[in-house]
């Protein structure tokens, strides 16, 4: 990740969304534990990951995103009355995320016998004055894509910092590092007793996209399908594109045969669908 030091200029910024969030076609449970929210009047937009086998996934992500999602339509109404430097607004974004885990979703986890483990990942995404703030815990992620004035063009750029275990596998391949991230334990993720929140804040504008994703795209998929995806298809019909690939991957198998030692069918079989698929789409558009 990239770390940009955004000053903005005061730029009237609003944002075409599309989202997905269904169970991939070869998921176990039933029950799709990912919660998003999409609030495009207040450029608020939020996504979590509830974990898996760790008590009610579904529940964690749910109440997780409501309450920083208030919390920040709170933030919104205080910056009509009186605005802040932007160091202030991502201080004050990263509290929201800590005062939720700390005072709701730590406790929830520690003292419910039927919530044990409790938990989720975390992005978060608020637009104010052409400056993006983005915050994240654990493996949900914000990417930008093709925007010239921030990265490479026609790339897709990790604006977030990821929070899986890679112990063991330094010097390795950005693809091998991918396959041996798959399913690997997180260092944190709310609901733990303490957590550090990563911040980061970039310049928005015209025509910029973004993508908040889970690791239900970012498994099965690698970026360079994605960037393509963006690239070459409208914008309108990427979700449907980013959900097929995800349910029918193509290049993330063939590394994984490589560095697992399996065949590619089994790999495939392994990845397609395997988790929730939930994600939302941003395209900045400049209005008076």
């Amino acid at each position: 990740m990239q770390e940009k030091k955004a000053t903005g200029s005061k730029r009237g910024i609003k944002f075409d969304a599309l989202s997905e969030s269904i169970s991939g076609i070869n998921k176990n449970r039933k029950v799709n534990e990912d919660y998003k929210y999409i609030d495009n009047e207040r450029n608020i937009f939020v996504i979590a990951d509830g974990l898996g086998g760790h008590g009610n996934g579904s529940e964690a992500s749910r109440i997780t995103v409501q309450t920083v999602a208030y919390r920040l339509t709170k933030l919104y109404e205080r910056l009509k009355e009186k605005d802040y430097p932007p160091e202030k607004i991502q201080e004050g974004i990263k509290g929201v995320i800590e005062y939720t885990n700390s005072q709701i979703m730590y406790p929830i986890a520690e003292f419910s016998k039927d919530l044990q483990n409790f938990g989720t990942t975390l992005v978060s995404f608020f637009c104010h004055n052409g400056i993006a703030y983005l915050h994240n815990v654990g493996d949900s992620h914000a990417f930008s894509y093709g925007n010239n004035h921030l990265y490479r063009a026609n790339s897709l750029s990790q604006l977030t910092q990821d929070d899986r275990i890679k112990n063991g596998h330094n010097g390795c391949s950005k693809e091998e590092l991918k396959i041996h991230s798959i399913n690997a334990r997180l260092k944190q993720y709310i609901g733990n007793e303490h957590i550090k929140v990563h911040s980061n804040r970039v310049n928005v504008y015209d025509n910029d996209i973004f993508l908040l994703t889970t690791d239900g795209i970012l498994d099965p998929v690698s970026r360079v399908e994605i960037a393509e995806i963006i690239s070459e298809e409208k914008f309108e019909d990427i979700p449907d594109k980013l959900v097929n690939r995800a349910n029918h991957p193509i290049l993330v198998p063939l590394f994984y045969s490589k560095y697992k030692g399996v065949s590619i069918n089994t790999a495939q079989k392994i990845l397609a669908g395997k988790d929730d698929i939930t994600f939302i789409l941003l395209k900045a558009r400049e209005v008076n």
